[in-house]
């Protein structure tokens, strides 16, 4: 199977078309089609993003912490900020909890809040002093 990024779009979509061109009645539009047949995805390759890198070091050679990449092309804000081309990431660093948000039930334990703040702290600063 192919990734999402990994898709040419305006194939998807002139591949959608003829689909529904093979029917009577059937068409289809976007709902919000923006510069959504472009990829705007943030490089996770430490040799050409040195924010990735510096993320990457701070959390997993400097906190001893796992990172799991992933693509939440809809879920965040941040996909607006990669459509003017800035390389955007979306963290959390809630760890050892169930995955319940916007839920009933959303909770988060108080060491996790508390250890949370110390990571952001390490990052704000590292990012700081990153320099030029």
């Amino acid at each position: 199977t192919l990734e999402s990024t990994t898709v040419d779009l305006k194939h998807f979509e002139e591949k959608l078309n003829e689909w529904a061109s093979q029917e009577d009645g059937i068409t289809w539009e976007w709902s919000n089609k923006n510069k959504l047949l472009e990829h705007h995805v943030t490089s996770i390759d430490e040799k050409e993003n040195k924010w990735w890198k510096l993320l990457n070091q701070t959390l997993v050679t400097e906190e001893k912490k796992k990172i799991v990449p992933e693509i939440f092309p809809a879920a965040t804000d941040s996909r607006f900020i990669r459509l003017l081309d800035l390389p955007c990431f979306g963290f959390s660093p809630i760890n050892n909890t169930p995955i319940l948000l916007h839920d009933h039930n959303e909770y988060l334990e108080k060491q996790v809040f508390l250890d949370g703040i110390q990571i952001y702290e390490k990052l704000i600063k590292n990012f700081a002093n990153l320099g030029e």
